[in-house]
């Protein structure tokens, strides 16, 4: 963590936000999209608050780390 360039991941999830989460036996569609301002501080603070190790990357890096907020956009499904 605390690289100084953004994770492929990032870039290919600003080009096509809709991803399939699983878990476990049940997968759904979500759409990632990126937060700022107040909203990210919030997100930032939930993350960091379960991953302490997040701050730390945020301390090795001059870049600001995106926060990307998944929101379901499809039916359960089971597997």
């Amino acid at each position: 963590g605390g690289e100084p360039t953004n994770p492929q991941w990032y870039a290919s999830l600003v080009t096509d936000s809709v991803i399939e989460v699983q878990d476990g036996a049940v997968t759904r569609e979500h759409r990632a999209r990126e937060v700022f301002g107040d909203e990210k501080a919030l997100w930032w603070r939930r993350a960091v608050d379960v991953y302490p190790d997040y701050a730390d990357y945020q301390r090795k890096t001059d870049r600001q780390i995106p926060v990307l907020v998944l929101e379901p956009v499809g039916p359960t499904r089971r597997r």
